[in-house]
């Protein structure tokens, strides 16, 4: 059982999902559909954890 304030998932989860998202942004962008601002917003919280990630 998980305490209050525990990461619900390991941060090599969190890096792999995010990645995994960041491929099918840059695949719907290619084909020229609409990202949506939530999508856009998602996309530079993953690039900021990857950031923290490399430290």
């Amino acid at each position: 059982m998980m305490g209050l304030g525990e990461p619900s998932r390991r941060f090599g989860d969190v890096v792999s999902l995010c990645k995994e998202t960041q491929k099918r942004l840059a695949k719907r962008a290619a084909m020229g559909e609409r990202v949506i601002r939530a999508q856009h917003e998602n996309e530079k919280i993953c690039k900021l954890l990857m950031k923290m990630g490399r430290r």
